[in-house]
């Protein structure tokens, strides 16, 4: 009886409780675009942090449904930090060494602004 209550602990939490902790984790997640940067602070069991200059950023991957709400990712699977693909199945919402954006709502206007963003900061480059 014993030996079996950590099974039943964690198929609960895989059949249920991992909503709950996303819904937790997502009221606790905020996001921020300045005119050079892209930030993520999520204050869940630690505090953790994520932030990356919008020239610099990889690939812009927009992934979105009809209703608005989507994410926008700014790296590739292979470029994926070993953290990030070891739990990416499991939580969505963990921050990783490059921002990530996950849903979202009204992600189109989101990916023009930061597109924009991206394309003024690579011109300022440039110019210098």
């Amino acid at each position: 009886m014993l030996w079996g209550i950590p099974f039943v602990v964690a198929g609960q939490y895989l059949i249920w409780g991992r909503f709950f902790y996303d819904a937790w984790l997502k009221r606790r997640t905020y996001y921020a675009l300045t005119n050079r940067r892209v930030i993520v602070v999520q204050n869940g069991w630690s505090r953790r942090m994520a932030s990356s200059y919008l020239d610099s950023l990889p690939n812009l991957v927009k992934e979105g449904g009809a209703n608005g709400v989507g994410t926008l990712r700014f790296n590739q699977s292979d470029s994926l930090s070993s953290r990030q693909r070891q739990f990416s199945g499991w939580n969505a919402l963990s921050v990783g060494d490059v921002p990530t954006i996950v849903d979202v709502e009204d992600v189109d206007s989101i990916y023009r602004l930061i597109s924009d963003g991206r394309d003024r900061a690579r011109s300022a480059k440039a110019a210098f």
